[in-house]
């Protein structure tokens, strides 16, 4: 059993609706032989396949939006706790290999959950101190719904604490894990602190890490933009300026700030718009030249007529740009070039 503190990869979810069922197993690196198909679905998808703790979710709903266009729910792959311990023990990909992947065709890929975890094994966080924190609210917070719940279950007993909704995009649970695995071992000490990241902050907290910032920095840095304890103070009325709890600033392996929020479209800039189009200019360059730039023309018109990814739409809104304005031009062009049977 571990004796020293780590932070682990605890939950990872992706859907993907460009990846196939038989292609799906080479991106997260595990033989297709491996699985064994389930008898019912889950999360809307009406079928299934598992192995330790990995669920690959396939055949969910298909729905026709109001243009005509089909949609459909793709495939959704989950890891749990097991299955991020057993992604790590059988996949030919690390977790840095599989992110750098998704994050390099985010359009095809959605990443819907991460969870980190920090375990301490040495005894830095005393659950009962911090709730205790939390009941006389010596904390700061950008948290509304901060709860302390205690529970018995058979002989496991013990206070699991929340900061943040469980249907937020950004929530902390602290609790005892030694009580939960029913670890009979006096000497021991595991207090698990979980981070658990949905949607825009899930795929901040991957981006961080494809862009080589320590997984350990930016859960701590998060976290430093999001919770604090402090020692309570007779002389001074601002919670803001007391002093961090010893017992916290042990626990901190960084003292940075960094922020998982992302406004939609921030990221997005000219540079990136150019770099992309380098990555397929190619592909591009060889699909005009088999079918000529009617080709490409054509296949731009029929493209504005379906949904675009919001960061497209506020890219060119912020930049006085309508999305149908391209639709003109295209028309123009193809009236000079001569008509160009659509096959």
């Amino acid at each position: 059993m571990e004796t020293k503190n780590r932070i682990l990869i605890d939950w990872f979810t992706f859907t993907t609706r460009k990846e196939t069922l038989q292609t799906i197993f080479n991106v997260i690196g595990i033989d297709f032989d491996n699985f064994v198909k389930l008898d019912k679905g889950c999360k809307g998808y009406k079928s299934r396949y598992y192995f330790e703790g990995i669920t690959v979710a396939y055949d969910g709903s298909v729905w026709i939006d109001d243009k005509g266009v089909t949609h459909d729910m793709g495939i959704m792959v989950e890891m749990s706790g097991k299955g991020c311990r057993a992604f790590e023990d059988n996949s030919d990909k690390t977790f840095r290999k599989l992110f750098d992947y998704i994050v390099a065709r985010l359009d095809d890929f959605n990443i819907t959950r991460l969870d980190v975890a920090f375990d301490d094994f040495e005894q830095i966080l005393d659950i009962n101190k911090i709730a205790d924190d939390v009941f006389k609210k010596n904390y700061v917070s950008r948290f509304h719904n901060v709860s302390v719940n205690w529970s018995r279950v058979e002989d496991v007993e013990g206070y699991t604490i929340y900061f943040g909704s469980e249907k937020s995009d950004l929530m902390y649970r602290m609790y005892d894990k030694k009580a939960e695995q029913k670890i009979i071992d006096e000497s021991m000490h595991w207090i698990r602190f979980e981070m658990q990241c949905r949607n825009n902050h899930a795929q901040s907290f991957v981006e961080y890490i494809c862009n080589d910032i320590n997984i350990s920095e930016v859960f701590f840095n998060t976290l430093n933009n999001q919770l604090r304890f402090v020692v309570h103070s007779e002389t001074d009325t601002n919670k803001r300026r007391w002093a961090t709890a010893p017992y916290w600033l042990k626990f901190l392996e960084y003292n940075g700030k960094m922020s998982l929020y992302k406004e939609i479209g921030s990221e997005y800039n000219d540079d990136n718009v150019i770099s992309y189009l380098n990555t397929y200019s190619g592909a591009l360059y060889t699909l005009c030249s088999l079918y000529g730039i009617e080709f490409l023309l054509h296949f731009l018109k029929k493209r504005g007529c379906y949904k675009f990814n919001p960061k497209y739409e506020t890219f060119l809104r912020n930049k006085g740009i309508s999305l149908d304005s391209l639709l003109v031009e295209i028309d123009f062009m193809l009236n000079n070039l001569g008509e160009y049977k659509d096959e």
